[in-house]
């Protein structure tokens, strides 16, 4: 259980960095 939420959640945040990778630069 914990490993498929850990998986949505990493998941959610790669597709944030791909939506704005200028933030993190």
């Amino acid at each position: 259980i914990l490993d498929r939420n850990w998986g949505a959640g990493w998941n959610l945040l790669s597709l944030m960095l791909a939506t704005k990778p200028s933030e993190r630069i």
